[in-house]
């Protein structure tokens, strides 16, 4: 109870003091008011927080695991709320564990990032309006294909970008117009709901897509239809049924190269194994490495390819051409 005292709290001073995190907000106040009325904005908000992803920290429930309050890699920046806010450059002094709540947004570091528009990432400075909190930690951390290395976990940013793939020397990779979207990950991972509020789940809905597709796009749909049948499955899906599908192809691939062995992305390395399951010191090839690579880049976005449609497609096609020395068999290239 006291917990969520002070959590409301906070937001209504984040409510009061630095208003809300989309455009309409600015721009529509009297229909926000008017949608409003008969609702308790702070527990509408609080509600939407507590079931989502931020709420808690990774293993809130197993502090020794918890990336949070692990020093190797800085991973507690992003993954402790506490650290965050204080822009903490070590554990000292953390001694608690937090998710990302209302302060860490709407408050101090944070806060900050969403008025300069800017945030400074191993990518370079990138642009992304209030959704520079996002980018801040969304993105790869910087890891590239080294015939080592998995890719980060959380890696929107790199992928909307088009970047840090496995990528096909001589190949001319597309990009995003999502990238130059107002606020980026914002305008659509917040926009309204039909009560007004800025949706502080952070998931795409397909209830709310007239406010954030819908802004731009007129299709009503989060699986927008694809271009082509870009997985040769002989159906024209949506975008994110060719990727997942894509994503299969792949693996698929990759597990007939190792031949009844394994692979996965674990402590930070992708690792593989022979068909007896002993743990191989180095990957088969750099090509099955690159294929790996590519699989979980594009997994981990976890847009199914609607951030960089072209980029996801492409990454995925070439990677299977690398791999299997010709194209996705039926498949309609992405040029």
């Amino acid at each position: 109870m006291v917990k969520k005292v002070i959590f409301l709290a906070a937001l209504i001073c984040g409510l009061f003091l630095f208003g809300g995190c989309s455009q309409e907000e600015t721009k529509k106040p009297e229909d926000k008011q008017q949608k409003q009325q008969n609702i308790n904005v702070v527990e509408a908000v609080y509600g939407q927080w507590k079931k989502s992803g931020h709420a808690a920290a990774v293993e809130a429930d197993n502090p020794t695991e918890a990336p949070g309050l692990r020093e190797e890699g800085k991973c507690f920046f992003c993954h402790n709320g506490y650290a965050f806010e204080r822009q903490a450059a070590n554990l000292e002094g953390i001694g608690i564990l937090k998710g990302t709540s209302c302060d860490t947004c709407h408050t101090g570091y944070g806060y900050s990032l969403m008025e300069k528009g800017t945030v400074t990432i191993p990518l370079g400075d990138i642009k992304g309006g209030k959704g520079a909190l996002c980018i801040s930690c969304h993105s790869g951390r910087g890891k590239t294909p080294d015939q080592k290395s998995a890719p980060h976990g959380s890696v929107q940013t790199d992928v909307l970008l088009s970047k840090s793939g496995a990528e096909v020397e001589g190949f001319n990779y597309g990009r995003s117009p999502h990238a130059g979207v107002t606020d980026t990950c914002l305008a659509c991972h917040m926009a309204d709901g039909k009560d007004g509020i800025s949706d502080h789940s952070f998931k795409m809905n397909k209830e709310y897509v007239g406010n954030s597709c819908g802004k731009c796009h007129k299709f009503d749909t989060l699986n927008p239809p694809a271009k082509g049948d870009y997985d040769g499955d002989g159906k024209k899906e949506g975008i994110q049924n060719e990727v997942s599908g894509l994503l299969g192809v792949v693996k698929g691939a990759i597990d007939k190269k190792l031949d009844g062995g394994k692979f996965a992305s674990a402590g930070g390395k992708i690792q593989f194994e022979d068909k007896q399951g002993k743990v191989l010191e180095s990957p088969p090839s750099p090509e099955v490495y690159n294929a790996a690579w590519n699989y979980f880049l594009i997994n981990n976005d976890g847009s199914k390819g609607v951030h960089n449609p072209s980029y996801s497609v492409q990454l995925l096609q070439q990677t299977y051409k690398a791999l299997m020395g010709e194209d996705i068999p039926k498949a309609e290239l992405r040029k």
